[in-house]
Order: C-alpha cells, then structure tokens, then sequence
C-alpha cells in the first residue's frame, strides 16, 4: 500500500511515451519540404520560436510528474483549458473537455466519457453490485448443455 505516486504512475507514463513518440513521428512526416540548401519552399512558414507542441495539464494529481516529462520532450505548457492546439490534455474527473474539437491519432486526452463509473468509489461499488446482480441471474438459469 506504499507505493508512491510515482510508481503508480508508470504503466501510464510508458503508454504517454510511446503515444508521444508516435505523434512526433507523424508530426516529422508532415514537416515543410526543403530546398536543398536548408531553405523553406514557397508558401510554408517556419513556426515561431513561441508556438507549441502544447500540453494543458488540469488540476493537482501527478502534475509536476507529467509537467517534467512533457518539459522535457520540449512541450509547452499552456494555461488555457479552452486551448485546442495541444497534443496532450491531463485533466481531472472533475474536468470536462470538449470531445468534439479532438482530433484523434493527432492529440493525446487523458480523460474517458463516462469515467464516473469506475473512477469514483461510489461508480465502482455500484459497477461491482450490478455485475455480482447479474452473475447471480445467469447462475439461476437453467442449463443450456445436453445431457
């Protein structure tokens, strides 16, 4: 019962790697073309040293822990809950985002429709009673196998 957020955390942090490796990937194949001497072709724009990758983190749970990762990839932090040019969303249950502006296999949101269910104690025992209420039903039934 001792283990430290940290600990907990690193199933999570291992898949947030390997979805963030492979957004970078993607993101590398959709680079402006180059002249051969280093120079953007005409039309494309060099991003400013200001602008993203963004990650919006909402609330206080394992903050610093996904703040140091994704400062560490070289992502900003925005401060902007209505932002939608990110590529990693953290947020508390207590947060509700926007599903309709997610642009999937492009951003990364930890936080699932419904998740009231299973991440809150009471949506748990509740789960729990309805799946024992409905183990005990089909135990009830008589048997479909042939003598």
């Amino acid at each position: 019962m001792g283990s430290s957020v940290k600990e907990r955390l690193r199933p999570e942090l291992s898949q947030l790697d390997q979805d963030a490796d492979d957004l970078e990937e993607e993101e590398a194949a959709r680079l402006p073309v180059t002249s051969p001497d280093g120079l953007l072709m005409e039309g494309d724009k060099q991003p400013s040293p200001g602008q993203g990758p963004f990650f919006y983190i909402g609330g206080t749970n394992g903050a610093s822990i996904i703040s140091n990762y994704c400062e560490s990839k070289g992502w900003q932090r925005t401060q902007d809950s209505h932002c939608e040019d990110y590529k990693l969303k953290w947020c508390e249950i207590k947060c509700r985002d926007n599903y309709c502006s997610f642009r999937e296999g492009q951003q990364l949101l930890f936080q699932l429709p419904n998740n009231k269910l299973l991440t809150t104690k009471i949506g748990l025992l509740s789960a729990l009673r309805e799946h024992a209420r409905t183990l005990s039903k089909a135990r009830m039934l008589p048997s479909t196998q042939t003598k």
